[in-house]
């Protein structure tokens, strides 16, 4: 059996797609994989922005994905550089982690 019980993915289509077909095996086992906004990538990009929630959501729930909880963010999130290189962002996002899953 597999030690891994849950698969967080950024709501943008390019990492949909790489959790949908790279983990294809651990879903086909049951494992949900969990859209969450905070793991877009940053940046000032187009490619960041992500389509509408409710497109995504048509395409991609028949996957397993969960999008519950998820608001329609389309701004971009820009962090400085100081604050991405000190770790806060990532030890934000392990805090938020073990509350919803420990």
């Amino acid at each position: 059996m597999s030690t891994i019980t849950h698969i967080v993915c950024s709501p943008l289509t390019r990492t949909l797609e790489t959790a949908i077909h790279g983990l294809a095996p651990l879903l086909a086992k049951g494992v949900k994989i969990k859209a969450w906004n905070e793991l877009r990538k940053t940046g000032h990009w187009l490619c960041n922005m992500g389509s509408e929630l409710k497109i995504v959501k048509e395409i991609y729930e028949g996957y397993g994905v969960d999008f519950s909880g998820l608001e329609e963010v389309r701004e971009y999130k820009l962090h400085d550089l100081e604050e991405l290189s000190s770790g806060v962002c990532a030890d934000e996002i392990k805090e938020e982690v073990v509350q919803i899953w420990c």
